[in-house]
């Protein structure tokens, strides 16, 4: 992918990013002058526009990914199986811990 129009993308969902982010804070506040929400927005968009900017630079191949990039789901089934993959002490916590509060959520 060009260099150009790589940053032409990456560009576009930052704004829309924005546009979806400031539509979701402002009509639940009920106004644009709600200053807490510019304050959110700043800080969730401006850092993401100077790591942009970086990758743009540095490594284009790394923002292409993620701009590509798709969240991972785990169902449920095997979420037994990814904890006691990861987690070392897991079985023991599931030897002494019968129940959980809510299925599928820990």
């Amino acid at each position: 992918m060009k260099k150009q129009s790589l940053i032409l993308q990456a560009i576009a969902k930052l704004l829309m990013g924005m546009v979806i982010i400031g539509v979701l804070v402002f009509v639940s506040a009920g106004s644009v002058h709600y200053w807490q929400g510019w304050i959110f927005m700043s800080t969730l968009f401006v850092p993401m526009l100077f790591a942009g900017a970086v990758l743009a630079i540095k490594n284009p191949t790394l923002l292409q990914k993620r701009l590509h990039a798709k969240e991972r789901v785990v169902r449920i089934k095997h979420e037994e199986e990814l904890l006691t993959e990861e987690l070392c002490s897991y079985k023991e916590y599931r030897q002494r811990v019968r129940y959980k509060l809510f299925p599928g959520i820990w």
